[in-house]
Formats: structure tokens, C-alpha cells, sequence
């Protein structure tokens, strides 16, 4: 998920590459900003990589506390500490944010109902954007 023309983008956020805009489409799907990325055994927690106000990449906790992450159209790769992807081109963690399992539960549910709607009716789309 970025908010490139290409790519799926949730209509409840501005399609603009901007911390405010990742931290608004991340609300939506029960993400709230948080103050670390110590692992915590009834969240799920993602990272945003910025340099200054523009993001440049995201990361997702693992069960383990490991954390994952794709490096552009490459395999996932799973790194132990969010400083290993430090680097101009991927900025620094800037933002935590977490949400309740449970939530995540209800959300993949809500996705997956999208994704068999939009299977049976591909012209119309529920809550992604796509140019």
C-alpha cells in the first residue's frame, strides 16, 4: 500500500506521500501512533520510515518481535532491528504505531470481503483507489 497512482490506496486518506497522510490511512485501519517498537503481546505494530515529512518506507512487526519489510518489487526481507534499513534511501524510523490484534482480526475479515466483492464486480471498488 503507497499512495502512488499505481498502487492500492485507501479513499479515506489524501493519495500524497506525507507522514500525515500514513498516519491518517493507518487510523483507519486501527493503527494508533505509539511511543516504541518494543514488542507487546496484544498489539501488532508497524513503523514508518521518513526522511524529514516524506515517507520513504514502512516495516511490520513479526510475532517474534523481528520485523518485515519489502524493499520495492523484491521479496520481503525480515530485519532484527528497525536501524538495520537506516539509510538515505530509506530514511529513519519516524513514526510507531500499534494496533489490537483483535482489530487486526477484523480488519483482514473486512479485506477479504472486499477482495471477493470486488472478484465478483472488478468496476467498482469499496475502499481502495485504483488508477
Amino acid at each position: 500500500m503507497w499512495p502512488h497512482p499505481d498502487l492500492a490506496w485507501p479513499i479515506w486518506s489524501p493519495r500524497i506521500e506525507t507522514l500525515h497522510a500514513f498516519v491518517q490511512a493507518f487510523r483507519w485501519l486501527g493503527y494508533r501512533p505509539c511511543d516504541n517498537s518494543r514488542s507487546e503481546i496484544w498489539f501488532e505494530k508497524v513503523v514508518l520510515y521518513a526522511e524529514g515529512d516524506s515517507p520513504k518506507h514502512m516495516a511490520r512487526q513479526l510475532r517474534d518481535g523481528t520485523w518485515t519489510s519489502k524493499c520495492g518489487g523484491w521479496e520481503d526481507i525480515t530485519h532484527f532491528t528497525l536501524d538495520a534499513l537506516e539509510s538515505h534511501a530509506y530514511g529513519r524510523p519516524a513514526i510507531y504505531m500499534r494496533r489490537l490484534i483483535v482489530i487486526s482480526w477484523l480488519v483482514r475479515v473486512l479485506q477479504w470481503i472486499e477482495w471477493k466483492a470486488e472478484s465478483a464486480w472488478p468496476h467498482i471498488g469499496f475502499l481502495v483507489w485504483r488508477e
